[in-house]
């Protein structure tokens, strides 16, 4: 942290009752990401015409995220370069937005149990995400 900005790093990890692939597609299913992810409120994939991101496992996002405590509000916009690396891994970066800077991952992992046999039908999601968020940009009712 400085005068400017609000620097974070978060890693975080859950065991999921379900399967690979059922992760994958409810993290993949972008549209529909505010139904699971608190404080979201618009998630939606942007189509373009541009090569590079029409490219196989390469997607645009376009994020609101909102939050109200008290008399505190905080908004905040953003376009996500996604790169996905089917049934492991989702990672983002910002590409414009009220951020200075935002990237991150999800990574997907079977889970094990102590004889190293794979327990089917579990998953381990890690989220790993650094932020830097410019001071003030939080405005009051």
């Amino acid at each position: 942290d400085n005068e400017e900005y609000v620097h974070s790093r978060v890693i975080a990890s859950i065991e999921i009752n379900a399967a690979k692939d059922k992760v994958w597609d409810t993290l993949t299913d972008y549209d529909n990401l505010p139904t699971i992810l608190p404080n979201l409120v618009l998630s939606q994939r942007i189509e373009s015409q541009s090569r590079t991101t029409s490219l196989p496992g390469r997607v645009k996002l376009r994020q609101i995220v909102f939050k109200e405590f008290m008399y505190l509000r905080f908004r905040a916009e953003a376009l996500l370069d996604v790169l996905e690396k089917p049934q492991n891994e989702i990672q983002f970066k910002l590409k414009t937005g009220t951020f200075d800077k935002l990237q991150g991952k999800f990574i997907l992992q079977s889970c094990f149990d102590e004889s190293q046999n794979e327990i089917e039908g579990r998953t381990s999601l890690v989220y790993a995400v650094e932020i830097r968020i410019p001071r003030g940009i939080q405005t009051f009712a």
